[in-house]
């Protein structure tokens, strides 16, 4: 199956307010050992694919809690769809176009224990920029949680980046966002 990318336009506000709160997540993270090295530019595209996919979710009618826009709640999912039913909850992870091939779709193995309580599942996320004042992020697919752990380990890493041992699904493994709405639906 091929995946088509759903591309999500940015507006200049949107991209304003990633880069500020991308800028206060980094200073807040700075002296904190993660899974992948803290850089302002990571945080700036995690920040971008969120909002991206909360845009996704708005133009589906779909009711959710920001999460991401808070910074007390930075230990939760990214985003939160309010079902009757029961909450589902969303991490994204966004990675820049270069990165896609080799290190995309990727969670490192020492998240799982942490992601297992905060997410159900995982919306994927590529950009091609992130120097324009309003750019589009593409929107690859999403996975439940528990076929993360299905994927093989694998070190991950290119030129002189540490290695990383990931969980990393193949772009073919990854769900369409069509039964993603019908999933949120279903409650």
């Amino acid at each position: 199956m091929t995946l088509k990318f759903l591309n999500i336009q940015l507006s200049e506000k949107d991209v304003a307010w990633a880069r500020k709160s991308a800028a206060q997540s980094h200073q807040r993270w700075a002296s904190k050992a993660g899974h992948y090295p803290n850089k302002a530019r990571s945080h700036l595209i995690g920040k971008l694919g969120e909002i991206a996919v909360g845009k996704f979710l708005q133009q589906h009618h779909i009711t959710f809690a920001p999460h991401f826009q808070y910074p007390d709640r930075e230990a939760r999912c990214d985003l939160e769809v309010q079902n009757t039913k029961r909450n589902l909850r969303i991490e994204v992870k966004t990675w820049h176009r270069q990165h896609w091939r080799d290190l995309g779709r990727c969670v490192a193995v020492k998240q799982r224990e942490h992601l297992v309580h905060k997410a159900d599942l995982i919306v994927w996320c590529v950009l091609a920029e992130t120097e324009a004042t309003a750019l589009p992020v593409s929107i690859a697919g999403w996975t439940p949680i528990e076929q993360v752990w299905e994927a093989p380990v694998r070190k991950t890493g290119t030129g002189t980046m540490r290695r990383v041992e990931n969980y990393q699904l193949e772009t073919a493994a990854l769900c369409s966002l069509g039964r993603l709405i019908v999933e949120i639906r279903k409650g």
